[in-house]
């Protein structure tokens, strides 16, 4: 599975080339139930280039605070997570209808598959299977 991915660029600083969208069990606390599964979202695309570029060297907090959460940088990387969001919650799914993950007593359990990563997140890892997807729907990564 894909690991969150960082590139060097030119000017000699870090960047994260990538991105998680986690579908999570519901708890009573949003957003705290355990990690069911997830896809990784690439940032480094062809359709986010351009985006990147006028970005150039100018602080994210400081456009967010400007110019909202309309810049287009961050549409585009909204746009590329939603485009994968349906097929992710599509395959947790099939997962869970085949048994692969069980969701008993409020936890999350994965009997077969990826279990999760070295990053501590857990669940399944559904990059490949979106990828599958998505492909055979004729949309691209």
């Amino acid at each position: 599975c894909t690991r969150q991915r960082v590139a060097l660029g030119r000017d000699g600083r870090s960047y994260i080339t990538s991105i998680r969208v986690f579908s999570i069990l519901v708890t009573e606390d949003v957003d705290r139930g355990p990690v069911v599964s997830y896809v990784t979202v690439p940032l480094d695309t062809p359709e986010l280039e351009g985006h990147w570029r006028d970005l150039g060297g100018r602080d994210v907090g400081e456009i967010r605070a400007r110019e909202g959460e309309d810049y287009g940088l961050f549409r585009g990387i909204r746009a590329a997570q939603y485009r994968r969001e349906p097929y992710l919650l599509l395959e947790t799914l099939r997962a869970v209808s085949t048994g692969e993950i069980s969701l008993e007593g409020g936890r999350v359990t994965v009997v077969g598959g990826d279990g999760g990563d070295a990053l501590g997140y857990g669940g399944v890892c559904m990059d490949g299977r979106v990828d599958r997807v998505m492909a055979e729907s004729g949309l691209s990564r």
